[in-house]
């Protein structure tokens, strides 16, 4: 696939991968680059409901994803630790900068299993740290996880459900100033006429164009009407739930993997003031709960039983499904908010004083493993998908980057901090073709 200076990519979806994938190929200036995106505003919907956890793997049964997700946070941080939350940025072990894991006695996982897997972490990032000192992005080695005495959170957590507390180097984003940088970036590339952002386009058909390999790409604008017709050498497919919807245009549903998509409901509350120096918190293994601490008393909250929502394994989402993401009264988005709150308030009793401010809807994906049971489409209580012998929830050991035709790269972001990595990814992909084709090495 020859891509010489100033052909035309597609980038279909403008959440953090695709904002992130777009503003990679940007700053090669070979490409013109077109950035669609259905909503009014860049990396809303999914995007923006997230506490911003710079996970360190401590969440992840799956030995092979916790690693991973080290690795790619640590990348992350090394590049982009100025956006982390600025609240206890002077002291190293400020409570709001040391998230706690307590498991539960009905963990699924067993407490051995856990502790091998936390403690491969610690000395994984001890390696990196030795090797390479500039991964030390998390305080010292030995200060990366401790398990905590019963003195030390007692009276913060329900104890009489916990086996054991463990303390770790985790921080949070503050997600909204990245997203404000990132957009910044994509506008001077704008401004350079290099990239060309149109929301509100929603992709209606994308055809392959056997002849000359390129792609032609309808969307209809959904705020001034009309339709838009782009041909591209190169489409790179972000756009979340819809990857599916789009790989079933072209016939290549077959050459992909299967996915699940999940929809995640997050709640924002004001804290009391007796828990303004709350540590962030999370229960595991299993369908439980979780608390972040933002600072300025504010928090996030989910809990299993009454966050996981609807779950689908279709390549086109079901109108049940969809009428869930998007049609969710205020009423119904306010009994949710309160059932999360008491469901979290059962682990950490002084959240019952917390104030719902907000209530956001997402939609996690991931891959359906050989393993996995397929559920199909479901509304309602989905603990089942936490069973780790059952389901993906506790897999994310993968890129979520496919090239299942010439020219045509999938790029399915399945962890927020993953996004600057699969930019990086997809930009390779298409600069080596780029240097195949012309017979020359990239840059």
């Amino acid at each position: 696939m020859d891509i010489p200076k100033g052909q035309t990519i597609v980038v279909i979806g403008g959440g953090v991968g695709g904002c992130c994938t777009a503003l990679a190929l940007a700053r090669t200036q070979q490409f013109q680059i077109y950035l669609l995106e259905k909503n009014g505003e860049l990396m809303r919907e999914s995007s923006d409901a997230t506490p911003g956890r710079m996970g360190l793997g401590f969440h992840y049964a799956d030995k092979e994803t916790a690693l991973y997700y080290l690795h790619a946070t640590l990348e992350f941080t090394r590049k982009y630790g100025r956006f982390r939350q600025e609240v206890g940025r002077n002291e190293t072990l400020h409570p709001l900068r040391r998230g706690r894991y307590f498991i539960l006695k009905s963990s699924l996982v067993p407490v051995n299993e856990i502790l091998d897997t936390y403690d491969a972490l610690k000395e994984e990032y001890t390696t990196m740290v030795s090797e390479d000192p500039s991964y030390e992005v998390f305080g010292r080695p030995e200060d990366f996880y401790r398990v905590l005495e019963p003195w030390e959170f007692e009276e913060d957590v329900a104890t009489e459900e916990i086996e054991m507390g463990i303390e770790t180097a985790e921080e949070f984003l503050d997600w909204s100033r990245l997203r404000r940088f990132i957009i910044s970036q994509l506008e001077h590339f704008q401004d350079k006429k290099m990239v060309e952002i149109r929301t509100n386009s929603e992709v209606t058909e994308i055809s392959a164009l056997e002849d000359c390999g390129a792609y032609l790409i309808k969307a209809v604008d959904l705020s001034a009407g009309g339709n838009v017709e782009i041909f591209a050498e190169v489409t790179v497919n972000a756009s979340w739930y819809n990857i599916g919807k789009l790989n079933k245009m072209l016939g290549i549903s077959a050459f992909t993997r299967k996915r699940c998509n999940r929809i995640k409901a997050i709640i924002t509350v004001q804290l009391p003031e007796a828990l303004v120096h709350m540590p962030s918190m999370f229960f595991c293994m299993g369908p439980f709960c979780m608390f972040a601490n933002k600072g300025n008393r504010v928090g996030m909250l989910t809990y299993a039983p009454e966050t996981n929502m609807a779950v689908s394994t279709s390549e086109e989402l079901e109108p049940e499904f969809e009428h869930v993401f998007f049609n969710l009264s205020d009423d119904e988005k306010c009994a949710k908010g309160q059932k999360i709150l008491a469901g979290v308030s059962k682990y950490i009793p002084k959240l019952k004083q917390a104030k719902v401010t907000n209530v956001k809807l997402g939609i996690i994906q991931t891959f359906m493993d050989e393993d996995t049971i397929d559920f199909g489409f479901k509304v309602g209580n989905l603990d089942l998908l936490h069973d780790p012998h059952v389901g993906g929830i506790y897999k994310r050991n993968y890129s979520g980057v496919e090239e299942p035709r010439p020219g045509y790269i999938i790029n399915a972001c399945m962890k927020l901090l993953y996004c600057f990595d699969n930019a990086e990814i997809v930009k390779d992909l298409i600069l080596s073709k780029s240097a195949e084709g012309s017979g020359t090495e990239s840059n």
